[in-house]
Formats: C-alpha cells, structure tokens, sequence
C-alpha cells in the first residue's frame, strides 16, 4: 500500500459554538500522489483568560481529536480514498459506521429512503470533493470528504438526481 502521512499545524479562529477564540489542529495529507490535501481543523484549544471558566470544553476538544484520529486511521485503511467525517460523531447512525460512499448510497437506496434536497457532491480545489446532505425520511446526516476521482465518479453514477441537483445551482 502506498504511504500516506498526516502533517499537523496550530492555526486560531473564531469558533461560534463557543463564541470564542479557539486553537485548532488544522490536518493535511500527503500520498504518493498529493502533498497538503486539506483534511480537517481539530478543535484543540480555548484562547481565553481562564478556560476552568468554561466547562465542557475539554469534552468537546476531546471528542475533536477522537474524530480526527478516527479520520485519519480510516484514510489509512483504504488508501486515502475517501473519508466519513461523521465516523466518530456520536448520533452518527451505528450501522453505517465505515461504509464507503457508494456503500452508503446503496443502503440509503435498499432501506427505500431518498436524499433531501440540499444533498450534493461538491468540488473544493485541494479538498478534492465533499459529498454530504442527509435523508428525508430519516435524520441521518452524513459528510464524506472524497480524494479519489474514481469514487466521485461512482457516487455520480450511483446519485444521479445528485449530479442533477447540482448542475441546476
């Protein structure tokens, strides 16, 4: 299997959650292929006089790194393709933990559920692709971040009211 590093850098920015400033791990990747590809911004700290002033803080940095690491293992795991961005958020739905896009698509098709509206593929430069939306007929919110042409063309082939979707916008 090809390698794929991780590269870490400490970056601020105002987070609205907290109304705060706040310290992330901004994660990029480097494959055989690529250099810098733009993974994720792990919340890793609180820029303030006091942060004891702030409980639950620690809980929401942990649980930030918790799904970083989760994205980053899953990145290495299937060649730094794709990754599922909610892998390890909590409400995510248990039973599609891992699965790969066009996975997803095929269970979202076989329980009969459709895509919301505002569901799309697309492009972000260095990103590669964002596919994410959710489902009308249940909440099942879902975020893969795709480095892989041959998975956004699978998912366009396996979506097509996706592509139709996104060529009207």
């Amino acid at each position: 299997m090809d390698e794929i590093t991780f590269k870490t850098k400490k970056s601020v920015d105002f987070n609205p959650w907290h109304n705060k400033l706040c310290v992330y791990d901004i994660i990029t990747m480097d494959t055989p292929k690529e250099k810098g590809l733009y993974v994720v911004g792990a919340l890793a700290g609180i820029v303030c006089e006091d942060a004891k002033d702030y409980p639950g803080i620690q809980n929401d940095i942990d649980q930030s790194q918790k799904e970083a690491e989760a994205i980053k293992g899953q990145l290495v795991a299937n060649g730094g393709k794709w990754a599922d961005m909610y892998t390890a958020w909590p409400y995510h739905l248990k039973e599609s933990k891992g699965m790969s896009p066009a996975d997803w698509i095929r269970y979202v098709r076989d329980k009969g559920w459709t895509f919301t509206s505002f569901t799309g593929l697309s492009a972000n430069g260095s990103l590669g692709a964002d596919f994410l939306g959710n489902i009308n007929e249940y909440s099942a919110a879902f975020f893969f971040r795709i480095f892989d042409r041959e998975t956004v063309e699978e998912i366009m082939k396996l979506a097509p009211e996706i592509n139709d979707k996104n060529e009207k916008d």
